[in-house]
């Protein structure tokens, strides 16, 4: 049996509620930035808090993302459980935050040309990863209320 994998990520917003998304060239979608918890990140790594979860959000959101000049309003917006490609299961968790610079890809495994921020409506026209689709309606939305 495959162990449930935990990920935290970020949906990323400016200050016209536009959602900055990369793109993943192995799989051909938009995904938000966020991945594996680290197992020093978290007292117990089955079940992490929500501050251990905002931790990690954060620091994948560092790693995978530069030009970031300021982070605020960081919130726990929800988890979504779904199937990774060849992988199993995963829970993904995810975090809204306002975010202020010039932003691109920070690693390789995504197109710096196609990564940039969408207008939420618009999303629906994107091809997307399966936590993003998933969670696609609550983001359209909650954010929308902001």
């Amino acid at each position: 049996m495959m162990k449930l994998k935990i990920l935290s990520g970020c949906i990323v917003l400016n200050d016209k509620k536009e959602i900055f998304l990369l793109w993943r060239n192995k799989h051909s979608w938009y995904e938000t930035p966020g991945g594996k918890i680290d197992r020093d990140e978290c007292f117990d790594l089955k079940n992490p808090t929500i501050s251990e979860l905002q931790r990690a959000a954060i620091r994948e959101l560092n790693e995978e993302v530069k030009g970031i000049t300021s982070i605020t309003e960081v919130k726990y917006f929800g988890s979504v459980n779904f199937q990774i490609p060849d992988k199993g299961e995963a829970i993904a968790h995810k975090f809204t935050v306002c975010v202020k610079g010039t932003l691109s890809p920070n690693e390789d495994i995504f197109d710096e040309k196609k990564s940039k921020f969408f207008s939420i409506s618009g999303l629906q026209k994107q091809p997307l990863s399966r936590d993003l689709n998933l969670l696609l309606e609550k983001i359209q939305t909650e954010i929308n209320k902001k």
